[in-house]
């Protein structure tokens, strides 16, 4: 393994060797717990284990003595027994008394280095050359001014931080088409915001949270926020589906029918941690029109966290993810640029950039059009849900329960159909006002007719 082979060999903070590299005896601790270190003398031998390679630096150079390490991890949906000549993205703790390294190896070169050590001691020679020095934060924020509403924002974010193709070169590359593309329409004179287009690349998380903390008046006029990461995957090597990840709806609470978390993972949510907004269905089914055209698979799951979306939710402004997964190569150096797919990146860029241009400009006609959209979406998730509620009661299941899920379900609709005031630049108007107490009252009654059908 070389640093040419695989991008990630060389875990975080890792110190250089000695000039001309350094050479010293091998030893396996397997899992790398406290008790595969009991009996065995480490100090100043090269130790090889398994799982996190922070932890195993930790047990074996900080507490034990060794020269560095080299550590094996992937995960399940990494396929490793595939995927043999990948090494995962790691990092060590940072140690200015050791000044010690750490190495992620494949599954072949651990096997290799196993078959090895049973026929007889081995001696391992490493050769790193690193930089460790403070640096700047840096994050870039371009904007398409509103004319109407200046202050008020759709706001994109794209983390540039890691050192994956499709995480995250694919984001910020689709971010800068979008603002290539808007720059091209606004100096044309065919494209003109109501409201301001702000696009943000820096620092995953950190930078969005900086950009809402650090300014709270501008933070106070943001309406939405999109997050773009792993966007432009070619599923058929990557694996996995384009997925929109939803701000909190009861879905996160409930998983059930045609929801699913991916093997990223979620964690339970409650009732009152749910986010009502007509984001979630308008991007869909922006992604939606533009599958139609294309055949490109469009897919949701609930919200799971992880990525630039979730500063947005903590500041109480609505924001989802454009991403994918399952990637078998997530994190790891598989991520190259021929697991991209430019079809791919023109889908979600095209939905991206449609999204924000739609609700940066909306007016009472698209309003009306949005709440219509909003309608159907409730009375179709309130129909499937009584469908799985019946089947559940058919089994014996909790009539509290499913009379409880269909009541949340409705209710989160009939707030998000309250969240659409905040469409036109100024205010709902009349027409606007009237179209919505229309849709309330059509999901009330859909939800009204869901809970008689589960009977009791």
């Amino acid at each position: 393994m070389t640093l040419a082979t695989n991008i990630n060999l060389m875990a975080a903070y890792s110190h250089s060797t000695p000039v001309g590299g350094l050479e010293a005896e091998l030893l396996d601790v397997g899992p790398g717990s406290p008790q595969d270190f009991e009996g065995k003398d480490v100090r100043g031998k090269i130790v090889m284990g398994e799982g996190n390679p922070g932890q195993l630096f930790r047990r074996a150079v900080q507490e034990h003595g060794a020269l560095g390490v080299l550590g094996y991890r992937l995960s399940s949906y990494s396929n490793p027994d595939e995927n043999r000549d990948i090494a995962a993205m790691s990092s060590i703790p940072y140690d200015v008394e050791a000044e010690s390294w750490g190495l992620a190896i494949s599954l072949n070169a651990r096997d290799a280095l196993r078959a090895a050590l049973a026929a007889g001691p081995v001696r391992v020679r490493v050769e790193i050359e690193s930089r460790i020095y403070p640096s700047q934060e840096l994050t870039l924020v371009a904007e398409v001014r509103g004319e109407k509403s200046p202050d008020e924002r759709f706001v994109f974010s794209a983390h540039l931080q890691e050192s994956g193709a499709n995480d995250n070169a694919t984001g910020v590359a689709a971010l800068a088409e979008i603002a290539r593309a808007l720059g091209q329409g606004v100096g044309s004179g065919t494209f003109s915001p109501d409201r301001t287009i702000s696009m943000i690349w820096g620092d995953e998380i950190t930078s969005t949270r900086r950009f809402l903390d650090d300014d709270p008046s501008r933070a106070q006029g943001v309406r939405w926020g999109l997050s773009l990461d792993m966007v432009g995957e070619d599923t058929e090597k990557t694996g996995g589906t384009f997925l929109i990840e939803k701000m909190p709806d009861p879905s996160a609470v409930w998983t059930r029918g045609e929801d699913r978390h991916t093997e990223w993972g979620g964690r339970p949510m409650t009732v009152d941690q749910i986010t009502p907004h007509y984001l979630n269905d308008f991007v869909l089914n922006r992604c939606m029109d533009q599958a139609a055209e294309t055949g490109w698979v469009v897919r949701t799951n609930p919200f799971e966290g992880g990525s630039d979306h979730v500063p947005f939710l903590r500041a109480g402004i609505p924001g989802v993810l454009f991403w994918h997964f399952t990637d078998q190569f997530y994190h790891t150096d598989g991520d190259r640029l021929e697991m991209v797919s430019a079809e791919t990146l023109e889908n979600v860029s095209v939905c991206s950039a449609v999204s924000a241009m739609v609700l940066t400009s909306a007016d009472a006609e698209m309003a009306a059009f949005i709440a219509t959209e909003l309608e159907t979406a409730a009375i179709g998730r309130i129909q499937r849900e009584a469908e799985i509620g019946r089947a559940s009661l058919s089994q014996g299941g909790d009539s509290e329960e499913e009379r409880l899920i269909l009541q949340t379900w409705t209710q989160w609709y009939l707030d998000s159909v309250d969240t659409i005031r905040d469409l036109e630049a100024g205010g709902p108007s009349e027409a606007t006002e009237t179209i919505m107490a229309a849709v309330r009252k059509a999901v009330a009654e859909a939800g009204r007719k869901a809970l008689e059908s589960l009977g009791g």
